[in-house]
């Protein structure tokens, strides 16, 4: 079941915030762009990390489950954000 729009945007939006915290943090460390695959899916692993473990320092995931959202569909949704900002970025990159 998907969450109600609030709860919706909130996932995606941290998720999203988090991700650019991750890939400046990366950029910072020297890890270009262009990266190969194991650095982007290294990315997106610690972007999803991260935001489940923002979810659960908030103490959504009673309320959520409560309202019939599984934490599997939390974890699908906090991987949208990462997955398709970097495969925007890898084929901008590659253009």
């Amino acid at each position: 079941m998907i969450p109600h729009p609030k709860f919706l945007r909130r996932i995606l939006t941290n998720a999203t915030l988090i991700w650019a915290g991750v890939r400046f943090g990366a950029a910072a460390v020297g890890v270009r762009p262009d990266a190969d695959l194991p650095s982007i899916v290294a990315i997106v692993a610690v972007t999803v990390s991260l935001a489940v473990l923002d979810v659960r320092r908030r103490h959504e995931f009673p309320l959520l489950e409560n309202l019939g959202v599984s934490r599997v569909t939390v974890i699908l949704l906090a991987t949208l954000p990462p997955v398709l900002a970097e495969g925007s970025c890898a084929l901008v990159v590659r253009l």
